[in-house]
C-alpha cells in the first residue's frame, strides 16, 4: 500500500518542478542572394539554425514587401554601390523602409562607395587592414588577425577572441559603432601604394538608421566556411545576429558542428582500425615471388609519380621533399632486385609482407583524410574545384611519403640489407650460450616473432603514431584551426615504444619457454639478447632512423624535435628493459608492480615534463602521469603472468604413468 502512495508522491514532486522548455519563436532571415553568391549549404547557415534563426534563400533580384514580411534580419552583399546600384529602385526602397521600421541588415561589403553604408555613417576604404603581431597562428597571414576587443557590450558577451580574415578598413563617425577595435599593432595599408591609414577604422561597425540597425563587414571572408568556427566567432556571429534581431545574446550552440567532428572522427579511426588490422594479419596472405612484390612496388611507385606530374602539369610547385621520396622508392625497388638472393629467405619474405601490408592499410585512411581536407580547406584561395583537388593531392604525396615510405626506410633497405652479417657478429655467439639449437633460434625469431608477432606489433605502434595526428587535422579543420596541442601525440608516440618493446620482450620469453627454454639464467640471458641485440637492432632500424631521415627531409633540424623522435622512445626502451628485470627478480609479485609503477611514472614525469609543459599545469601533469603509469603498469603485469603461468605449465611434472 505505501508503495502506491511513494508513485504518488513522485508523481506529483515532478509535476511540481518540471516546467516544459517553451521555445522562443525562430528569428527569420532572408538571405537575399540574386547572384547566387550563397550555395545554402554553408556553415554560417548551419550555426544560426542551431541558435533559433530560420533561414530562407531568396533569388530574385526584385524584393517587395510582401517578400519582406516575417523577417526581422536580411542578410546580403553589397548591391548598393553608387552612382550605378545593382539593384532597382524600388527594391532599395523596400530595404530602406525594411530597416527604419525596426529590421536589422548584415551588409557584406567590398567597395566603395555604398549607399546603405554611407547612410549608417560607415565609410568603406580601400585599405586592407594587416597585422604582423596579432595574426591568426594556423595560417601566419598578416591579413588574418586576431582581435579581443569589442565595441558593442551584447556583442562582445562571453567572447574573447575571434579571427576575421582579409577585411578592408572601414572609417566610422558620431553616427556609427566600432563593433571590433583593432589592436595596438593593427594597421590599415593600401597594398599597392604602402601608404597608411591614419584615424579610427575597424572591419566591422555597426550603426542605426532610425528604428533599425546594420552590421557592414568589411570582409565576406569571415563567413567562409573554415572560419566560422575559429577561435570564439561562432559565439560573436550569433551575438552580432541576436543584436540586429533586438534581443540579447544566449549562449552558442555549436550541435552540428560537434556532431560533425564526431562523425568524421569515428570514421576515421574506424578506418584506421581496419588499417591495422590489416597489416597485423597480413603475414597470413601469400604474396608471392620476388616478380609480384617488385610489382607491387612498382605500381605504387607509378602512382606516386602520376601524383607528381599531375600537380607539376597544372603549375604546381614540385618540393624536393617530392623528388626524395620519390628517389627512395626507387632505391627500395632497386636494393630489393640486386639482393634479392642475399637476404635471409624467410625474414625477406615477411619484410616485404609487411612493406606492403603498410603501404596498402594505409591508403583507405589517407583517402579520408584527403576527403576531410577536400570539404574543409583553410583559406578562401582554394575556391574551385580545381584548387581544392589540387591541394588534396600535395596532402596526399606528402602524408603517404611520411608515415609509409619513410617507414620503409628501415623495412627492408636497412633492416634486411644489414640483417645476416649483424646475425653473425652479435647474435649467434649468444645462442651458442643459451644452449638455444639453431632450429630453435628460427622458429622463435623468424617464424613466431618476425613472421608473426612483428605485424601485430608495428600495426599498434603505427596505429599510435598515426591516429592522433589524423585526429587533430579533423579537429583543427572542424573547428577552423583550434587545434589540439601536438605534444600529445609525442607522448603517446614515446609510451607506444615502451610498450612495444616490453610486449615483445614477453611474447618472446613466452615463446621461449614452449621450446624448452626453462632454466631461470637461461631466459634471463635471452631478456638480454633481446634487449641488447634484437630489439635494439630492431629500434634503431624501425623507429630511429626513419624518424632521423624525415627530419632530414622536412629539413627540420630542430633539437627537441630529434630528443622526441629518438632520445625520448630510447629512453622508453630502457625504461622497458628495467621493467623485465624487476619482473625477473626475486621480489613479491605486489613489490615488483609498485617499483615498475615509481620507475614509469618518474619517467612520464620527465618526459611529460619537457613535451607537455606549456599546455599542462602541475596539477593536470600528475594526473595525466598517474593515469598512464597505472594502465601500463597493469598491462605489463597482466601480460607478464601469462608469461609466469606458461613457464608453470612446461615446467609442471608429467603425470604418474597408470
Amino acid at each position: 500500500m505505501w508503495r502506491k502512495y511513494i508513485i504518488l508522491l513522485l508523481m506529483l514532486t515532478i509535476l511540481l518542478i518540471y516546467k516544459p522548455s517553451l521555445e522562443s519563436p525562430a528569428v527569420n532571415v532572408l538571405v537575399y542572394n540574386p547572384t547566387g553568391e550563397f550555395t545554402g549549404r554553408e556553415r554560417i547557415f548551419e550555426l544560426l539554425k542551431d541558435n533559433g534563426f530560420q533561414i530562407t534563400i531568396f533569388k530574385n533580384w526584385r524584393l517587395s514587401k510582401d517578400d519582406l514580411n516575417g523577417y526581422k534580419i536580411i542578410l546580403m552583399y553589397d548591391y548598393t554601390i553608387y552612382p550605378l546600384t545593382y539593384i532597382d529602385n524600388a527594391t532599395l526602397k523596400n530595404i530602406l523602409d525594411f530597416i527604419k521600421n525596426g529590421g536589422g541588415i548584415f551588409l557584406l561589403t567590398f567597395s566603395k562607395p555604398s549607399l546603405l553604408a554611407d547612410m549608417a555613417g560607415i565609410t568603406i576604404t580601400q585599405y586592407v587592414i594587416i597585422d604582423d603581431k596579432n595574426m591568426f597562428e594556423y595560417l601566419m597571414d598578416n591579413r588574418i588577425l586576431v582581435y579581443n576587443k569589442f565595441g558593442l557590450e551584447d556583442i562582445g558577451k562571453n567572447v574573447s577572441k575571434i579571427v576575421i580574415p582579409y577585411s578592408f578598413a572601414l572609417k566610422f563617425d558620431k553616427r556609427s559603432i566600432p563593433v571590433v577595435i583593432v589592436n595596438n599593432s593593427t594597421i590599415a595599408i593600401n597594398l599597392y601604394t604602402n601608404q597608411t591609414l591614419v584615424g579610427n577604422f575597424t572591419p566591422i561597425a555597426a550603426s542605426y538608421i532610425e528604428r533599425g540597425r546594420i552590421i557592414v563587414s568589411g570582409g565576406v571572408d569571415i563567413f567562409y566556411d573554415f572560419y566560422i568556427y575559429s577561435e570564439d566567432n561562432p559565439q560573436f556571429i550569433v551575438n552580432m545576429f541576436y543584436w540586429l534581431a533586438g534581443k540579447p545574446p544566449l549562449k552558442v550552440s555549436l550541435k552540428t558542428n560537434i556532431n560533425r567532428m564526431y562523425f568524421n572522427m569515428s570514421v576515421a579511426i574506424s578506418l584506421l582500425l581496419i588499417s591495422s588490422l590489416l597489416i597485423a594479419f597480413f603475414y597470413k596472405i601469400n604474396v608471392g615471388e620476388k616478380r609480384k612484390i617488385i610489382g607491387i612496388l612498382l605500381l605504387i611507385f607509378i602512382i606516386y609519380l602520376i601524383g607528381i606530374v599531375f600537380q607539376f602539369s597544372y603549375g604546381y610547385i614540385i618540393t624536393y621533399q617530392h623528388i626524395i621520396l620519390l628517389i627512395l622508392l626507387t632505391i627500395y625497388i632497386m636494393t630489393i632486385h640486386i639482393f634479392w638472393n642475399k637476404f635471409i629467405p624467410i625474414l625477406r619474405d615477411s619484410m616485404l609482407k609487411l612493406m606492403i601490408a603498410i603501404a596498402i592499410g594505409y591508403i583507405l585512411p589517407l583517402i579520408f583524410l584527403g576527403y576531410i581536407l577536400f570539404q574543409n580547406p583553410p583559406s578562401p584561395i582554394y575556391e574551385t574545384f580545381t584548387d581544392r583537388l589540387h591541394m588534396t593531392i600535395d596532402v596526399f604525396l606528402r602524408t603517404y611519403g611520411s608515415i609509409v615510405i619513410i617507414s620503409w626506410v628501415g623495412i627492408p633497405f636497412l633492416w634486411l640489407l644489414f640483417r645476416k652479417r649483424y646475425e653473425e657478429k652479435l647474435i649467434y655467439p649468444h645462442i651458442i650460450e643459451l644452449n638455444l639449437p639453431p632450429e630453435g633460434y628460427e622458429k622463435i625469431f623468424y617464424q613466431d616473432l618476425y613472421s608473426n608477432y612483428i605485424f601485430k606489433a608495428i600495426a599498434v605502434f603505427l596505429f599510435a603514431r598515426v591516429c592522433p595526428g589524423i585526429i587533430l587535422l579533423i579537429y583543427s579543420h572542424t573547428w577552423g584551426g583550434k587545434t589540439i596541442p601536438i605534444e600529445w601525440i609525442n607522448i603517446i608516440q614515446t609510451n607506444a615504444v615502451l610498450i612495444f618493446s616490453v610486449t615483445i620482450v614477453i611474447f618472446t620469453l613466452k615463446k621461449a619457454v614452449e621450446y624448452g627454454l626453462t632454466e631461470k639464467d637461461k631466459i634471463i640471458e635471452l631478456r638480454n639478447l633481446m634487449f641488447i641485440g634484437e630489439l635494439l637492432y630492431t629500434f634503431i632500424m624501425f623507429f630511429a632512423v626513419p624518424s632521423i631521415i624525415n627530419s632530414l627531409i622536412l629539413m627540420e633540424f630542430n633539437m627537441n624535435r630529434i630528443a622526441i623522435n629518438v632520445l625520448a622512445p630510447f629512453i622508453s626502451f630502457i625504461v622497458g628493459y628495467i621493467a623485465i628485470k624487476i619482473y625477473q627478480s626475486d621480489r613479491k609479485s605486489l613489490m615488483s608492480t609498485i617499483i615498475i609503477g615509481i620507475i614509469i611514472l618518474i619517467y612520464e614525469y620527465l618526459i611529460n615534463t619537457t613535451l607537455l609543459k606549456p599546455i599542462l599545469n602541475f596539477l593536470q601533469q600528475s594526473s595525466v602521469n598517474t593515469i598512464i603509469t597505472i594502465l601500463i603498469s597493469v598491462g605489463f603485469k597482466k601480460i607478464y603472468k601469462d608469461f609466469e603461468k606458461s613457464l608453470k605449465v612446461k615446467k609442471r611434472p608429467p603425470p604418474p604413468a597408470q
